[in-house]
């Protein structure tokens, strides 16, 4: 049961992992549409910040778990 559980919650962080560059890639290409006339542009350019920031919130993660084992 608990590995079900696990197993689903895994399952739930991609998907919303995949919702949240969707959306962002939506966000970035109607940014860029109208800013930059460039749908594209805007697009690679808030991927790139969304990659940056999931690198940046795993990074984080993973050294509040070791501080916490710590104390």
């Amino acid at each position: 049961m608990l590995y079900d559980q696990i197993a689903s919650n895994k399952r739930r962080t991609w998907i919303l992992l995949l919702v949240f560059f969707l959306l962002l890639a939506l966000v970035g290409y109607a940014v860029g549409y109208l800013f930059m006339r460039s749908g594209l542009g805007g697009l690679v350019i808030a991927l790139i910040i969304g990659f940056i920031y999931a690198l940046s919130m795993i990074s984080i993660n993973r050294d509040s778990h070791e501080y916490e084992w710590c104390a």
